[in-house]
């Protein structure tokens, strides 16, 4: 790769210059300059930085997109408004749904809704009881930070069945490195136990401070047997029979608990009387 040497001396107004004068020959070489210093640069700055490159082409409007999320002003609300009612990229309405007025947002809901934008719509407007949350447009992971941020309340019901899609995408999807570095099942000589995976134990938690406070008693009745499952089980036994350092039979041990944990899936499901899907 060819090394590019940077005009570390090159003042940024002169560099914005070579950047707006497109016959410069040198706009792509001030853009990279401007790029790596934008952050440590002063607001006054950063602010012409900004809507110089929102009034660019589209690849230097997406940077611009993307650090207005940390630098937003007012100042820029007319070009924003201006390139959305013009382009509909999906990087702008992501300003638009933090920053702007909510009646715009409630004005323009339907084509700022797309894709994942819906999940930070839900957050904008989910302490407005006029806005229904849908649901199906959302993972269970982030239906339960909605809930969660905005305040909003589920029934047991709904509670017992989230809690059932959660766990089940943990078990498809697979363990995180946080997971495994963090069973809270130290003790060699007790088998784990559901709860002991910090992902579980936080959809416990936040399940429980959405006031549904059974939760736990239908998990506890249900981890129960998974945890006799285990202690059962041949892995587990082999597991114990080997001398690993810590983190080698924390991530195993994680591994085996999850993988008990999927093939009691099926056992879960009538125990929060409800039907399988979400």
């Amino acid at each position: 790769m060819e090394y590019l040497q940077r005009n570390k001396n090159t003042s940024t107004s002169l560099l914005l210059k070579r950047f707006t004068d497109k016959q410069s020959g040198k706009v792509s070489e001030a853009r990279r300059e401007i790029q790596h210093r934008f952050d440590y640069l002063d607001w006054n700055v950063q602010k012409r930085i900004l809507l110089y490159f929102l009034d660019s082409g589209k690849s230097d409007r997406m940077w611009a997109y993307a650090k207005l999320l940390k630098f937003w002003d007012d100042c820029f609300e007319p070009i924003v408004r201006s390139h959305w009612e013009q382009y509909h990229e999906d990087k702008c309405a992501w300003s638009i749904i933090r920053f702007f007025p909510e009646s715009y947002v409630w004005e323009h809901l339907e084509e700022l809704s797309s894709g994942e934008n819906y999940y930070h719509i839900c957050l904008r407007l989910g302490m407005n009881e006029e806005f229904t949350i849908d649901k199906t447009k959302l993972t269970p992971e982030k239906y339960l930070s909605v809930l969660h941020r905005t305040g909003r309340r589920i029934n047991e019901e709904e509670a017992n069945s989230l809690l059932y899609q959660l766990i089940k995408g943990l078990c498809f999807r697979g363990l995180s490195l946080r997971d495994t570095r963090y069973m809270s099942c130290h003790d060699r000589s007790k088998a784990p136990y559901p709860y002991d995976i910090p992902t579980i134990r936080q959809y416990i938690y936040d399940l429980n401070d959405l006031g549904v406070n059974k939760i736990f008693h239908v998990f506890t009745s249900w981890a129960n047997k998974i945890q006799t499952e285990i202690s059962n089980s041949p892995e587990y036994h082999h597991l114990q029979s080997l001398s690993l350092p810590d983190d080698v039979y924390l991530r195993l041990l994680a591994e085996i608990t999850l993988d008990y944990t999927k093939r009691a899936l099926a056992m879960f499901a009538p125990l929060t009387e409800i039907k399988l899907g979400y």
